[in-house]
């Protein structure tokens, strides 16, 4: 329960990070420092014109805030169809931070946790354990990339490029563009990494993303996340629905979020002090 829990709070704020729940990776930082420092020609990339526009265009569509809250509820599905109820409270600060707190009922909380633009923290009341590091962690433990930037762009419904290779600029260089007679993709598939991971983002006709989807041929992994229920909010498309399946070498975890109660620009408590009496928590890699 307490890694779920853990991961549960990587997992609703990043979705596409929640492989953790699956077998673990035991990955050196060094490699994977390593691999994102490769340096590579950003001439050999130059981003495709109309991806450029298409990518500019949703950004005047995105949800203008200052400080955000939600309440979730949902449940976590393992592979044997177990079942971990998710419901809590989401308040978020644009580019500063997002807080979580996990309170199944009664108001009583179980868990809580924190992403800054260069921290992770989390506090299990239960265990009165605590983990406190940075988004380091969860590529050196689960072989996922996390960054504050894909945390607060999932929760908005707002475009991001998973794992992106840090010498590019813009980051969506590789994108290529596909428009259907229903829909739009941006998709991309690196065939000189054979790390990379392929990636779709899939937009409706007015340009709410509908699906975010990452496979990863060399870690078995496949990553679908659906948005629906929109909700106009401020002039935004938010989704009120999310449903995530991560597939991995055949182990499937499904994770179901519904959103509600949304409140703009309110004062945002943030507060995240570690009891003295708790310990660091032990996070064993399978």
């Amino acid at each position: 329960m307490k890694l779920r829990l853990f991961i549960f709070t990587v997992f609703i704020a990043t979705l596409l990070t929640s492989c953790g729940l699956l077998k673990n990776h035991q990955t050196d930082p060094a490699v994977i420092d390593k691999t994102d420092s490769v340096k590579v020609d950003k001439h050999a990339f130059k981003p495709d014109p109309e991806v450029v526009k298409f990518v500019e265009a949703l950004k005047p569509g995105y949800l203008k805030y200052e400080t955000l809250a939600m309440k979730f509820s949902g449940e976590i599905l393992d592979n044997e169809n177990n079942s971990t109820p998710l419901k809590g409270i989401i308040r978020m600060k644009r580019d500063s931070f997002v807080w979580i707190s996990v309170r199944p009922g009664l108001g009583i909380e179980l868990a809580r946790a924190s992403f800054t633009t260069d921290s992770v923290k989390f506090l299990d009341r239960m265990k009165s354990t605590y983990f406190a590091g940075s988004y380091a962690f969860t590529d050196s433990a689960f072989s996922v990339y996390t960054d504050y930037n894909m945390i607060q762009s999932l929760l908005t419904n707002q475009f991001f490029v998973y794992h992106p290779d840090k010498n590019l600029k813009p980051a969506y260089g590789k994108f290529k563009i596909k428009k259907m007679a229903a829909d739009t993709e941006l998709f991309y598939k690196d065939s000189v990494n054979l790390n990379a991971y392929e990636q779709i983002v899939r937009f409706s006709a007015d340009m709410k993303i509908l699906q975010v989807s990452a496979l990863s041929a060399a870690l078995q992994r496949n990553v679908v996340v659906n948005y629906s229920d929109f909700v106009l909010f401020n002039n935004a498309n938010i989704a009120k629905h999310i449903e995530a399946v991560i597939t991995e070498k055949g182990k499937t975890t499904k994770m179901i979020l519904d959103l509600s109660d949304f409140e703009l620009n309110m004062p945002a408590k943030y507060t995240f002090k570690i009891p003295n009496s708790y310990t660091p928590m032990s996070l064993k890699k399978k």
